[in-house]
């Protein structure tokens, strides 16, 4: 139960920041100034919270949309404090699928893994918090591998050059407004030797594909927890993209001694 407590407190601390992250980059509801465009994509529970006028009714009403953001802020920390109450992951995953569906609908900006990580704790019975915390580990993994699989069947890997071309598209702007800054002289670099380049793309997929030891031992869990954070590490110096979010996964891979031992029993 103490590591259930620390889990806990550290996915509450980290959600917090997670928020005040989207706090200084202007992304709360009442940040958004009640936005007009809406690109909800062909996902039925987009459509059905905009038919239901959810989103709507706190985006176009400033205190509504001040006092979710404030209930952001104030429930991680009250999950943090009091991290054995359930009612607060309860309050949070509400809290924070609504925010998910607003703040994908108008800026594209991904949550899904504080969403997903948050609904462990939703359960007050250890044994639902053990099975849930495995499967979310099984799924992490599984969203590397298919990963490399999706980049290796459609075939775009095996084209001569084809990571000189993405590092085109993804650094065009920071090449032409500031092409003298040590970043850009290194991405120029990559871009003038396609063979590193290439090597790169291949050791990320190489990397990702590791990840299917998590489906037959734990016995490198922490191997494969070093490697999730090598890779997103690697993805920001390349390509310039963060996954801070993603990082809410990391949690999954750490071998934890205690949540090892009790799925053990529940296996047999």
């Amino acid at each position: 139960m103490n590591t259930r407590i620390t889990i806990t407190r550290i996915f509450f601390a980290f959600a917090l920041i997670a928020i005040c992250k989207a706090f200084y980059m202007y992304l709360l509801p009442h940040q958004l100034l009640s936005p007009v465009l809406v690109n909800p994509m062909a996902d039925n529970t987009y459509w059905l919270m905009y038919f239901l006028g959810i989103p709507q009714f706190i985006l176009n009403n400033q205190s509504v949309a001040l006092l979710f953001g404030l209930l952001l802020f104030t429930i991680p920390v009250l999950g943090f404090i009091y991290p054995s109450r359930v009612v607060f992951a309860r309050i949070f995953s509400v809290l924070f699928f609504l925010f998910f569906l607003i703040s994908n609908a108008f800026h594209g900006h991904g949550w899904v893994a504080i969403l997903i990580s948050s609904l462990i704790f939703c359960t007050k019975k250890q044994n639902n918090f053990i099975l849930l915390f495995n499967a979310i580990r099984y799924y992490v993994a599984f969203v590397f591998i298919s990963a490399a699989l999706w980049k290796l069947l459609r075939g775009g890997v095996f084209i001569d050059g084809i990571m000189v071309e993405i590092l085109k598209l993804q650094h065009l702007t920071s090449l032409i407004e500031d092409p003298s800054s040590f970043y850009s002289s290194f991405i120029l670099h990559l871009i003038e030797h396609p063979l590193v380049s290439q090597g790169v793309l291949l050791f990320a997929i190489v990397l990702q594909l590791t990840f299917i030891i998590a489906f037959s031992t734990k016995k490198y869990d922490f191997f494969l927890f070093a490697l999730f954070f090598l890779f997103f590490l690697g993805d920001w110096i390349v390509m310039g993209i963060s996954f801070f979010e993603f990082y809410a996964f990391g949690i999954f891979l750490y071998p934890w001694k205690s949540i090892e031992v009790e799925y053990s029993k529940l296996k047999y």
